[in-house]
């Protein structure tokens, strides 16, 4: 393990043991197993995401829930895609979401009648 990704791995840990008030947290230890929750995974994506540690979906946390597996997940992820990919995948599940929200509203409004004036 290099340097860096050692440290990364430390970072990474300290947001976890914040995070879930356990500061005895080891580098092993599932996110999950140890009291996280998925609003805790968003909370912890979005603290490594400003922290400048990590640019990683929510998902990448349910894929790689520990500090060491994150990590490493990150890192060949990052080495696998460009920046444009990331933040395009990013964007992606919005916008779908957005796209679905539409049109369930749309089929939840009564179709207008023929004898309706449309405006």
């Amino acid at each position: 393990m290099a340097v860096d990704e050692t440290k990364r791995e430390f970072e990474v840990l300290a947001i976890f043991r914040q995070l879930l008030g356990v500061p005895q947290l080891g580098p092993e230890q599932n996110f999950f197993e140890s009291g996280g929750s998925s609003l805790l995974a968003a909370r912890l994506a979005a603290r490594l995401r400003t922290s400048g540690i990590l640019d990683v979906p929510t998902s990448a946390i349910f894929a790689a829930p520990t500090a060491r597996a994150l990590a490493c997940y990150a890192e060949t992820r990052g080495s696998q895609q460009s920046d444009t990919d990331r933040s395009v995948a990013r964007r992606s599940p919005a916008a779908d979401r957005g796209a679905r929200q539409r049109a369930a509203f749309a089929r939840l409004r009564p179709a207008p009648s023929p004898h309706e004036e449309v405006r």
